[in-house]
């Protein structure tokens, strides 16, 4: 076993955000700055932003983490970063998606660009690695530069694919073909030079070529909560169906969940049901099917809640809601791990077949449905179960590796960054 001390220096696009990449961030630093055999340093960028520039990205709520030993560096932007994120802080939503695009256009890279930072940098006498994580990928380019200058070892973080894989959800396949006509040849750039490449599931490593897969280890998602937190109330007073976290419009394309639920409620005390949607109150979609489905009275939406209020909620959960990303079988949320580690039933109105029916039918974690009355009997029979007060936990449950504490699977990864010749 290797004890020689080794540095590691991450940089990430931000790290107090209310957002599940944001805790993935969060406990990969802590393992590092745990860990005897590492010097950390973290390197983030500031972008001046007021404003939450992606659905599943929050400004509220946050609980605030300040590293050891860190760097927040200011982004010096070109012309059109400045217009984009003047748009974005004006709400110009839509002149901020039209200047994203025009960077990539223009500048061959994503919006993001942090510029050459390898001069911040002064090089160390230890063994050192620039661990980045996408999906903004121009990160990439920076840490790259920084390796390149110095001649420290690469580790690339992939929460989403780039141009090996789906688009992003809810991205226009305009966008796709753009990023794969300017991006493709950097990212191969990227994997070639890499020390070691993550990423979330195996389908998205399944997506890279095969010359690469040798250096691709799996680090999934995991729960933000530990045992000692989770305490799952057995008995609800109500008959909680809790989804948790970002809801894009790409799972609001199939309504039948709402239908099905308008019709579930007849002939029962409404009073005694709630449909929740925890951090999903800025969806525009979400509050059209709610009205056009007369669901108002028995349903909350909230924006992303602080830890502690999101841990109740959690715990008083009757059952989970997960949707579908259309037709898309590729997707791991890491809502699922959450899910699976607070012991109650997972709901899958539409099988996606795929990645989360495939996770919830063998971790014995709940229904996977295929068709209406799929989805009213699960209904109903979840319902009856309350109504006879029964308990709401599924008791023996033997957990895939996705559920795990983010803690533990970080402490692995910075062993696996350590072993790296």
């Amino acid at each position: 076993m290797q004890t020689q001390t080794k540095k590691i220096i991450f940089i990430f696009p931000y790290l107090n955000v209310n957002t599940t990449s944001a805790e993935r961030f969060k406990s990969f630093i802590i393992a590092s700055e745990e860990n005897t055999r590492v010097e950390t340093e973290v390197i983030t960028c500031d972008y001046r932003v007021k404003r939450s520039y992606f659905s599943g990205l929050s400004l509220e709520n946050i609980d605030f983490f300040l590293p050891k030993n860190h760097q927040s560096l200011t982004v010096k932007f070109n012309f059109i970063q400045r217009i984009a994120f003047w748009s974005l802080n004006k709400g110009l939503f839509k002149l901020w998606r039209a200047f994203q695009l025009l960077h990539l256009i223009f500048y061959h890279t994503d919006v993001f660009y942090p510029g050459d930072i390898s001069k911040y940098f002064s090089k160390s006498t230890k063994e050192t690695i620039v661990f980045c994580s996408g999906s903004h990928f121009s990160l990439f380019s920076a840490a790259k530069s920084i390796c390149d200058t110095s001649g420290y070892k690469l580790v690339i973080d992939y929460r989403d694919p780039w141009t090996f894989g789906y688009q992003a959800i809810d991205g226009f396949a305009i966008v796709q073909k753009l990023k794969a006509f300017f991006g493709r040849k950097k990212e191969l750039i990227f994997l070639e030079s890499a020390a070691l490449v993550t990423t979330v599931s195996e389908s998205l490593k399944a997506f890279f070529p095969a010359k690469y897969q040798y250096k691709i280890r799996v680090i999934s998602n995991g729960s933000n909560f530990t045992e000692d937190e989770i305490n799952p109330n057995p008995f609800p007073t109500n008959f909680n169906l809790v989804y948790a976290g970002t809801i894009y419009n790409q799972q609001l394309k199939e309504e039948t969940f709402f239908e099905v639920f308008k019709l579930f409620l007849i002939g029962k005390d409404n009073s005694k049901i709630k449909l929740q949607f925890l951090g999903a109150d800025g969806n525009v979609n979400l509050t059209k099917l709610i009205k056009k489905y007369s669901l108002e009275s028995v349903t909350y939406m909230s924006p992303r809640l602080a830890k502690a209020d999101f841990l109740n909620s959690m715990n008083n959960a009757s059952a989970f809601i997960h949707l579908r990303f259309d037709q898309n079988r590729k997707v791991i949320s890491s809502k699922l791990a959450e899910y699976l580690n607070f012991k109650k039933n997972v709901i899958l109105p539409v099988s996606d077949n795929g990645d989360i029916a495939e996770s919830i039918l063998e971790n014995h974690a709940g229904f996977v449905c295929d068709s209406y009355e799929d989805i009213q009997q699960t209904l109903n029979l979840l319902w009856e179960k309350h109504q006879r007060k029964e308990s709401a936990i599924v008791i023996s449950r033997n957990y895939s590796g996705e559920a795990r504490d983010r803690r533990q699977i970080a402490k692995e990864l910075i062993e696996e960054i350590l072993l790296i010749p």
